[in-house]
């Protein structure tokens, strides 16, 4: 990364570095028809965030950022991963300005294009020496990310009515503690992976990475309750969803 740069100025670097890899690891497996709806969310913007805090967490860690080049284009993917299921849980019609996937192209594009996600993601896994390792920890903040997901919906005061699990199980009071677990799980899952996998691809030992796991835990809770701020006193213009 330039020495002396803002943080814009990096995260316009970091994907310039990332997104060749994310189109082409989309690209390699699809036939071209389905490429346009493969590409369509990872083209729509986004901050790029997440594969920063890889790249960041590696050169921090005294690692070659190019290095984690693979590893920050799968968290980015895993990213969009959830976001395409999200917007379906969610019903939600608009993501960073434009349509989301299932309202562009359908619901039966779109839970497809999710599974072919999953895939790549372990694909571009598979390519690093500490693939295991890589695996592991994206399986595991998948499966803790589900979880987050499971209580944010549990969470709802109202809606749903036709889903009989979660009028059943609908948490009527939701202490702060409750949602800062649910943060922890929902928003920081990714960023403590990411965190993770930097260290991880610089050769770091296992108590430095579990100190970038801890700085992406606490990163993901400061970001999830800024974004939950403007979802409820912003505008669609400034959070790119509907309010």
């Amino acid at each position: 990364m330039k020495s002396g740069a803002n943080l814009v100025e990096i995260l316009e670097e970091i994907s310039r570095e990332v997104e060749p890899v994310i189109y082409e690891a989309l690209s390699e497996n699809a036939s071209p028809e389905f490429q346009e709806v493969l590409l369509y969310p990872v083209k729509t913007g986004g901050k790029r965030i997440r594969p920063a805090v890889v790249l960041l967490s590696c050169e921090a860690a005294g690692g070659k950022p190019e290095k984690a080049l693979n590893a920050a284009a799968a968290i980015e993917l895993v990213h969009n991963y959830t976001l395409i299921i999200d917007d379906i849980i969610d019903h939600g019609h608009v993501r960073r300005g434009m349509p989301t996937l299932w309202k562009k192209y359908g619901l039966t594009m779109a839970l497809l294009a999710a599974v072919q996600y999953r895939e790549v993601i372990s694909e571009l896994l598979l390519k690093s020496e500490n693939s295991k390792r890589l695996l592991s920890i994206v399986d595991y903040y998948i499966m803790r990310l589900v979880e987050g997901e499971r209580l944010d919906v549990l969470f709802e005061q109202f809606g749903r009515g036709d889903e009989p699990y979660v009028v059943e199980n609908r948490r009527t009071s939701v202490s702060f503690e409750d949602y800062i677990e649910m943060v922890a799980m929902k928003t920081s899952s990714l960023y403590e992976a990411g965190a993770m996998m930097g260290a991880v691809e610089a050769g770091a030992e296992e108590k430095i990475v579990e100190s970038f796991r801890e700085f992406g835990l606490n990163l993901g809770i400061s970001f999830q309750i800024v974004d939950d701020l403007l979802d409820l006193f912003g505008s669609t213009s400034e959070t790119g969803k509907q309010v």
